[in-house]
């Protein structure tokens, strides 16, 4: 059953959109939705207070994280744990 990521304001693209909720299954975006959208009763409801709801930060370029330096430990369990460390503060 989806989530309803209530009362936030939600950037999209240039702008933020006011009175909106954001429909969110599985980590994945559904849909954005008025906050009076029929959809929402019965939902699971995530008040956000008014803050920002933003894309993931790209970083393009990492060479570690969490105490981990790639070049020293090149394996799936080095990349497992510096992708952790960065998406703490936004990096997706």
């Amino acid at each position: 059953m989806p989530t309803a990521l209530i009362n936030g304001r939600v950037l999209s693209g240039e702008r933020f959109l006011e009175n909106r909720s954001v429909l969110i299954e599985g980590g994945r975006i559904l849909e954005i939705v008025a906050e009076d959208d029929p959809r929402l009763n019965g939902l699971e409801k995530h008040d956000l207070q008014g803050q920002l709801l933003l894309p993931g930060f790209l970083d393009t370029q990492v060479n570690g994280g969490g105490g981990v330096l790639f070049n020293d430990e090149p394996s799936i369990e080095a990349v497992d744990k510096i992708g952790r460390a960065h998406r703490r503060f936004g990096t997706t």
